[in-house]
């Protein structure tokens, strides 16, 4: 909040979408841990007001998924987050470009339901800066998720 728009720390529940493009590497005999990296788009939302305002994000990092047994799976990645916003995410000055960047950190578990589908949960935080590296936004986030493995 470079603006100094509100004043208290605020919980807002807001929408929020990723699509990832996840690729894990077959684990080796000498490690326990895949290795990976996960590419993804999302969707956030913000309400300034009674303006909404949308934010899209563009992220990548690195995953080290470890499997627990044949089905289930334990994941942590951890990279970096670009988010493309209007200037009205901005009080002053309104000129100001929507760009926000930033490290994000998440952990998942995976349940694979089928031989292609899985079903999973993550939280994630990141944390955005914006102009000169002021903070913006420090954000956490819990989703249900559907995968599909090619």
């Amino acid at each position: 909040d470079p603006d100094g728009s509100y004043a208290s720390l605020r919980t807002r529940i807001l929408p929020s979408v990723s699509v990832d493009f996840v690729n894990i590497g077959r684990k080796s005999e000498e490690r326990a841990f895949d290795l990976g990296y996960k590419l993804g788009l999302g969707y956030n939302g913000y309400k300034l007001g009674t303006t909404d305002v949308p934010g899209i994000s563009l992220h990548g990092m690195m995953v080290l998924s470890y499997p627990v047994s044949e089905r289930f799976a334990v994941e942590a990645a951890g990279g970096l987050s670009f988010m493309f916003t209007s200037s009205d995410i901005h009080s002053t000055p309104k000129s100001q470009l929507g760009f926000f960047f930033g490290p994000q950190v998440q952990v998942q578990g995976r349940y694979l339901l089928h031989d292609r589908w899985s079903i999973s949960i993550l939280a994630e935080t990141r944390a955005l800066l914006g102009g000169t590296f002021k903070a913006y936004e420090l954000s956490g986030v819990v989703r249900l998720g559907v995968g599909y493995q090619f």
